[in-house]
């Protein structure tokens, strides 16, 4: 990747737009996903092998989430899904939510029951663009929505090259079920397994040109 087609300035400028306008404005409490360690000093009860670029991540592949909930980074989910990224050397993927905004179970809830009033509509309308920045800066070979409510909205509300593929996933918070846990890690596998597909074919079709 060169100098110029880094999307990380990009990412960094959108991050401190989205910042401005919920949290001066409208006095929400949005979240991003760390960089670690970076953001050691943030996030102090991180561990020192935890590595990850989170929403500075800028790997042609994006895992999105549907909301931040409210608990503490890093949550022993979050330390599972950075864990088996860097397993599979995904740690630079991008990683972020269809909403920015920190929301409790029953917020998020009433949030989208009310969806149409007039300022959550603002609000949602807001989140989809920046989703959709995100996506047009990195240019995604894979998109990995996590949850079925995710999985919908992005195949409903985003604009997606044809030439990207769309591979849902269980919601990593899940691990807590031992079942579940191997299903994610299994699915974290073939996502990783058919990014290197795609990105060997790519790079193949560059070198025949």
């Amino acid at each position: 990747m060169t100098k110029k087609d880094n999307p990380k300035p990009q990412l960094l400028k959108l991050k401190k737009e989205i910042i401005s306008t919920f949290v001066d404005k409208n006095h929400k409490k949005v979240w991003f996903y760390p960089n670690c360690p970076k953001d050691k000093r943030l996030y102090p009860k991180c561990p020192k092998d935890l590595k990850g670029d989170g929403f500075e991540g800028t790997k042609d592949i994006i895992f999105i989430g549907l909301n931040p909930s409210t608990t503490e980074f890093p949550s022993h989910a979050d330390v599972f899904l950075y864990q088996e990224l860097l397993k599979h050397k995904l740690q630079n993927a991008h990683i972020t939510d269809f909403l920015k905004i920190q929301m409790s179970n029953s917020k998020k809830n009433d949030f989208f029951d009310n969806i149409h009033e007039p300022k959550k509509k603002q609000i949602f309308q807001m989140n989809v663009k920046y989703l959709q920045k995100e996506i047009n800066y990195l240019k995604p070979l894979i998109i990995v929505p996590m949850g079925k409510e995710v999985t919908k909205l992005t195949k409903l509300l985003c604009k997606i090259d044809e030439n990207t593929k769309i591979i849902p996933m269980m919601h990593y918070s899940n691990f807590r079920y031992p079942d579940r846990k191997r299903e994610i890690q299994t699915e974290i596998e073939e996502i990783s397994k058919e990014y290197k597909r795609i990105k060997s074919i790519k790079q193949t079709k560059r070198q025949c040109v």
